[in-house]
């Protein structure tokens, strides 16, 4: 199984070189976010959370990001989950709209000893403008592949993580438009409480203008159980 998360890493270092050489923007930005997640009876959760994405050097919001999803664990390998987004995107200081979009996810997460690999499968709708007088939301879809390895020591309340991921656009071609590389940890004092801390790159590809974005995350959960 580890050799499957470094044939990921190697598979991005194998297409970076192949991307086309543009001119280049490089930003750094700050994303936090606070969340519920809500263990119901039968296997099923519900997940709220909000997200702020801070960029410009953290001068400026990027986005507000409103989630709530359904999951459903369908053994101890396989979990399936739908999730509604309303986001605020800023294009300037002065200028943001509302838009809607949908997503859903397929996950797959295998234990060994101290090591835990996960791999998802996301598909993504358009994002909508809520004053968009035709519906696109299913006019274009993003397929998005994460692959992951968490490291558990034993008798400490903390994970040590590793993740790559890939974008594609669907719709007009199957193109490969970004990808996103973090390393991480997770705090968990308890089965209620969890802080996460992230360091990441995402970078877009295929485009005239491509950003790089240098990116620290926060994350806090409260976990309930019923």
């Amino acid at each position: 199984m580890k050799n499957i998360l470094l044939l990921s890493f190697a598979v991005i270092a194998f297409l970076l070189p192949a991307t086309p050489a543009f001119a280049q923007q490089k930003d750094f930005q700050f994303w936090n976010s606070a969340g519920v997640s809500l263990d119901l009876p039968r296997k099923f959760r519900v997940v709220a959370e909000e997200e702020i994405r801070l960029k410009e050097n953290c001068t400026q919001i990027d986005r507000q990001i409103n989630n709530l999803g359904v999951g459903y664990r369908i053994n101890k390998y396989l979990k399936a989950a739908v999730y509604y987004r309303i986001e605020a995107k800023w294009e300037n200081p002065d200028n943001h709209v509302w838009r809607q979009g949908l997503y859903g996810d397929l996950a797959f997460r295998y234990q060994t000893g101290l090591f835990e690999i996960d791999y998802r499968s996301r598909i993504q709708s358009s994002k909508v403008d809520f004053n968009e007088k035709q519906d696109r939301l299913f006019g274009r879809f993003t397929h998005r592949h994460k692959l992951g390895c968490t490291y558990n020591p034993a008798r400490m309340p903390l994970d040590f993580s590793a993740e790559s991921e890939l974008f594609y656009k669907a719709g007009g071609g199957y193109n490969f438009s970004e990808y996103r590389i973090w390393g991480g940890m997770a705090w968990k004092p308890g089965k209620t409480h969890e802080i996460g801390l992230k360091y990441g790159i995402a970078r877009e590809v295929q485009v005239t203008d491509p950003l790089t974005s240098f990116v620290v995350s926060l994350d806090y959960t409260f976990n309930i159980k019923l």
